[in-house]
């Protein structure tokens, strides 16, 4: 008797490769489970492997393909009015722009979800979202933008390091300077 695969033993065994660092193996039972979600209907869970799966690429070095399985994910998210996962969607398009040094188009994707996760309460998120967005501004010689970002990285996050708490006091005194409260 054949044995009989569900999804879930799929997700399973995906995050099980995961967790083994074999991100290869991974993204594929991420992309076998999604097909399996879409061919019964569930497209939200299709979505999620899909995101799933491009993590997967993203760490086993294939941005392209990361980027084609994200791709148009977040729209799934947005017709179930769920800002948090559309959000992450978003970051998983941006990060495989960004390997493909496509940082126009990883910049706007990171702006479309840090302005998603202002609308929630996920701060440490949008944290990880701004400093992604500052990094690029730096790249991109755009640093007056990036010092604003980084400052909104900082004012997100809960529990700041010792060079994050000298970063925004740094940034307080600068604005300060400029006549820009800060608090």
């Amino acid at each position: 008797m054949p044995e009989i695969i569900i999804p879930e033993d799929l997700v399973a065994e995906a995050k099980n490769r995961y967790s083994k660092k074999d991100y290869s193996l991974a993204a594929e039972d991420f992309r076998r489970a999604a097909a399996f979600y879409k061919s019964i209907g569930d497209e939200v869970n299709a979505a999620e492997q899909l995101n799933n799966c491009s993590v997967a690429l993203l760490q086993a070095g294939n941005p392209q393909a990361a980027l084609d399985a994200a791709r148009e994910t977040d729209v799934v998210f947005t017709g179930i009015q769920d800002p948090v996962r559309e959000a992450v969607a978003l970051g998983n398009q941006a990060a495989a722009f960004e390997e493909l040094n496509q940082n126009t188009e990883a910049l706007k994707m990171y702006q479309r979800s840090a302005d998603l996760l202002k609308t929630t309460n996920e701060k440490e998120m949008r944290s990880l979202v701004m400093k992604k967005i500052s990094a690029l501004q730096i790249r991109g010689g755009d640093k007056l933008d990036a010092t604003v970002s980084m400052y909104g990285a900082l004012q997100d996050k809960k529990k700041l390091t010792g060079k994050e708490k000298t970063l925004k006091k740094m940034l307080d005194t600068l604005y300060g300077f400029m006549g820009i409260k800060t608090k």
